[in-house]
């Protein structure tokens, strides 16, 4: 089974009716035959967070079938953080944070005077891999409490997830 993530911006209206910034995934079956490859959907989902967005996820799995999505995760109550859920069975596990963010995002691209668009870029900058163990790393931007360089304030956190 392979996993992927929908990297681009996708709209999730939680239960309570919010709005927010979610992500599509997807646990898709392969299978090669004489006519090339295809594929079925064997599950599928969203990661939201009520009054939060969650962004640019990245998914591990290994060769067991454990899965894992780390994304940043920013909202109200929410600095730009690092968290990640499990993907089991089709369904995702409750949203657990890695690492808090302490800061709220300033990088230069958010400005216009700095030649920005007024929008900060941010989150594109995820990644996900199985080692040999079966463990699962996570790697998603952070705000830490750190000092900001001339550009910006984040950073980037590993996450091992061992399932």
């Amino acid at each position: 089974m392979s996993f992927a993530s929908a990297n681009s911006v996708t709209v999730v209206k939680n239960a309570n009716g919010n709005v927010n910034v979610g992500i599509a995934w997807f646990a898709v079956h392969p299978s090669v035959d004489t006519n090339g490859v295809t594929g079925t959907i064997d599950h599928q989902g969203y990661v939201a967070v009520n009054r939060a967005n969650v962004l640019y996820g990245a998914i591990a799995a290994n060769n067991h079938g454990d899965a894992a999505m780390g994304f940043t995760l920013s909202g109200t109550g929410y600095y730009p953080s690092t968290a990640w859920v499990s993907l089991t069975g089709g369904t995702a596990s409750a949203v657990h944070v890695s690492a808090a963010g302490q800061l709220p995002e300033d990088g230069f691209t958010g400005y216009v005077v700095e030649g920005g668009s007024g929008t900060a870029r941010w989150g594109d900058y995820s990644a996900a891999t199985a080692d040999e163990a079966g463990n699962l790393w996570i790697a998603n931007e952070f705000i830490p409490n750190a000092r900001r360089s001339l550009f910006a304030n984040w950073g980037t956190h590993i996450t091992m997830v061992a399932p």
